[in-house]
């Protein structure tokens, strides 16, 4: 008899506790915003004409329609967005531009810094001047003066 008590008792709750789960449930369910249609079963259709919508799903209940405005905002968006790439592109530009000039301004500045005037009494064809008095005739400036010391001076 106990049994048949607990067990009728905890059949009831568990129907009472389905029963309410299932109401909240449905009206705690919202349309999505890019939904056009509601089927009869309480699902959602996205699809773009009202024939076909939700054949699998009991019909049409409530018919939204497609929104055109959305259409009109991706358009849109898409266009922003090309034009944002395109003033992007602009910038990098813009910007490379300025290093270049920049960067070849810092090689003449620096090149002026460490070309010296030609002493007297140099060879006139002399690329640099060692450390240890000796003189260098390297067309490049790597190497030059390696094993007297390194270089002092460079002439033009």
């Amino acid at each position: 008899m106990r049994f048949m008590r607990v067990w009728l008792t905890s059949a009831c709750v568990a129907c009472a506790l389905a029963v309410g789960t299932a109401d909240v449930s449905a009206a705690a369910q919202k349309k999505p915003k890019n939904a056009s249609a509601q089927c009869a079963d309480g699902t959602y259709s996205m699809a773009r004409s009202q024939q076909g919508a939700c054949s699998s799903h009991g019909g049409v209940k409530t018919w939204y329609g497609v929104s055109e405005t959305k259409a009109e905002s991706k358009t849109e968006a898409k266009a922003d967005r090309a034009q944002d790439k395109a003033d992007r592109a602009q910038d990098r530009a813009a910007r490379k531009i300025d290093r270049t000039e920049q960067k070849a301004d810092r090689k003449i500045a620096r090149e002026e810094y460490k070309l010296s005037p030609r002493r007297v009494g140099s060879p006139a064809n002399a690329t640099a001047r060692c450390n240890d008095g000796t003189y260098s005739f390297a067309a490049q400036h790597r190497g030059a003066c390696s094993n007297h010391g390194g270089v002092e001076a460079w002439y033009r």
